[in-house]
């Protein structure tokens, strides 16, 4: 073997060493430190019977009791922003007729009793209905994960065939029902 060769075969063994220095080293912070974690989506149930005022759509101006709401949906936080949740749900008209719709909201969570809430709405059935909600709530918490509701919700319908004018109708309304961490 020349020196040259011999000096090149020490420059690879040289430059070899750090290398496997470096894996080794991060072989072990990949086995001593903690597996990252994603976010995760952290769901609840909730169920609420609603009933109010409604008005807007006559052109007389009568203010009359409007249909009692179902609404049975869930929502969606995620745990780093656990102030900010999604929530989707259905809405059944109950009396005296039925329709049947959905609604969608953002909301914000203000303090454990408080929320807040905006979105969009809309029956679907049997004719069409559109509008938008906003509401707050109160929850009463007797228990850990569950709590009762309580709340004022106002909601604007101004988009569908069942409108009986040109004019949109508002509805004012109080809910009530429950929530219930899954």
């Amino acid at each position: 073997m020349s020196a040259r060769a011999a000096c090149a075969a020490r420059t690879r063994a040289a430059s070899t060493a750090p290398r496997l220095c470096a894996l080794a080293f991060a072989f072990a912070f990949a086995l001593v430190t903690p597996a990252a974690r994603a976010q995760q989506w952290l769901a609840a149930g909730e169920g609420t019977v609603a009933s109010g005022l409604e008005g807007g759509g006559d052109p007389r101006g009568v203010v009359r009791r409007m249909r009692t709401t179902v609404r049975i949906g869930g929502d969606l936080r995620v745990d780093e922003r656990p102030n900010e949740f999604y929530s989707a749900a259905v809405l059944l008209e109950v009396e005296p007729h039925t329709s049947f719709g959905a609604d969608v909201r953002y909301g914000r969570v203000l303090s454990p009793r408080w929320t807040v809430d905006v979105g969009a709405m809309g029956y679907l059935l049997p004719e069409t209905l559109l509008g938008v909600t906003a509401g707050a709530m109160v929850r009463d918490r007797p228990g850990r994960g569950f709590a009762f509701t309580v709340g004022p919700r106002v909601n604007i319908l101004f988009l569908g065939s069942d409108l009986p004018t040109s004019r949109p109708i508002w509805q004012v309304l109080v809910c009530g029902g429950f929530h219930v961490d899954l």
